[in-house]
């Protein structure tokens, strides 16, 4: 497969995830992990229609899989910095509705993670909601969004946002500034995002206000054969313009073939190289610091925190991170990152 086209498959979350949950998998014995239901070949293609907003905020229940994330940078009062993640994975169970007559027969399964983290001192906390769509457990219908009493609600000028833990829950409210971003992928995949959306609400007792993307993809696509890793940056700088890169290694010891835009101009001569790593409890390097160079740009990265990576069924590394120059501090936004490779 020529690179270019692994580009495009690898560009957008759904792709990435898509490929490693549609992998073969070990034998599961817990009945919580989605991978022993998931089944991408049961599922009809998806119609050729166009993503349409806002009618697309809902759910696509014949898609074999779904993702949200919604990802931001909050300011206290007290001039505090505090990140946010929502995560929202639905898996396909049975592409049409299930023929059993029983309250608890699913059609999908949706597995949700909120993460918190702070920068002085440096913390990250991570929170798990799973549940199968009966029931009112969870679901996505209306432009609504729910796991328990997690939600989100997705209006045509407004987003909403709740989640947390009892007595600290963060309560949003997000607005759009700028036209959303569909992607040009394939037939078999539709993704969009809503970029660098304002923020304001509390989180516990505390008024907060920041900025924040949001992602919505769904569908399934062809696989590429071979290990790869791929490197997604979201870096809001100080100066309002917004830094977005996908970087694909195939191979570690060498810097992969990485696309940047700076608000939707492409980026020349664009090469990321990364500083520092961080090794989780298997032994799975992730990359941590990074130099990013390109004809108008010099940005030394940094995860706030090294250790951000979700649990599950998925190999993510998801972080704050902040960016900075010759001059000091130049912004901050979000790191991804899917996938390994050998040493």
């Amino acid at each position: 497969m020529k690179p270019i086209l692994l580009l495009v498959f690898l560009i957008t979350l759904p792709a990435a995830l898509g490929y490693w949950l549609s992998h073969p998998l070990p034998s599961a014995t817990n009945r919580d992990d989605p991978r022993i239901w998931f089944q991408p070949e049961d599922f009809p293609p998806l119609p050729p229609t166009p993503v349409t907003l806002p009618r697309d905020h809902d759910g696509h229940p014949r898609a074999p899989l779904e993702t949200w994330q919604l990802y931001g940078v909050l300011t206290t009062r007290s001039r505090q910095k505090i990140a946010f993640q929502l995560h929202v994975l639905a898996i396909g169970l049975t592409p049409d509705p299930p023929r059993r007559k029983s309250p608890w027969a699913a059609r999908r399964y949706f597995l949700s993670y909120f993460t918190r983290t702070e920068i002085a001192p440096p913390k990250f906390q991570i929170w798990k909601r799973g549940e199968r769509a009966v029931l009112s457990l969870a679901g996505a219908v209306n432009g609504r969004l729910w796991i328990d009493d997690w939600w989100l609600r997705l209006r045509r000028d407004h987003i909403r946002l709740r989640a947390g833990v009892p007595d600290h829950y963060l309560e949003l409210t997000l607005r759009g500034k700028r036209p959303p971003s569909i992607s040009r992928t394939p037939a078999a995949l539709r993704h969009y995002r809503l970029p660098l959306l304002e923020a304001s609400g509390r989180w516990d007792t505390e008024a907060v206000h920041g900025f924040a993307w949001l992602e919505h993809g769904w569908g399934q696509l062809p696989l590429p054969g071979a290990a790869a890793q791929l490197q997604r940056f979201a870096v809001r700088l100080h100066d309002g313009r917004e830094l977005t890169c996908a970087d694909v290694r195939i191979s570690s010891g060498r810097p992969g073939k990485a696309q940047c835009r700076l608000d939707h101009r492409p980026l020349n001569r664009v090469r990321i190289t990364v500083h520092q790593h961080w090794r989780d409890d298997s032994g799975t390097r992730y990359p941590v610091a990074w130099h990013l160079r390109s004809d108008t740009l010099d940005l030394r990265i940094r995860a706030v925190v090294p250790d951000q990576k979700l649990p599950g069924p998925l190999p993510l590394w998801s972080g704050w991170v902040i960016a900075e120059g010759e001059g000091g501090p130049e912004g901050e936004g979000f790191v991804q990152i899917f996938g390994s490779l050998e040493d």
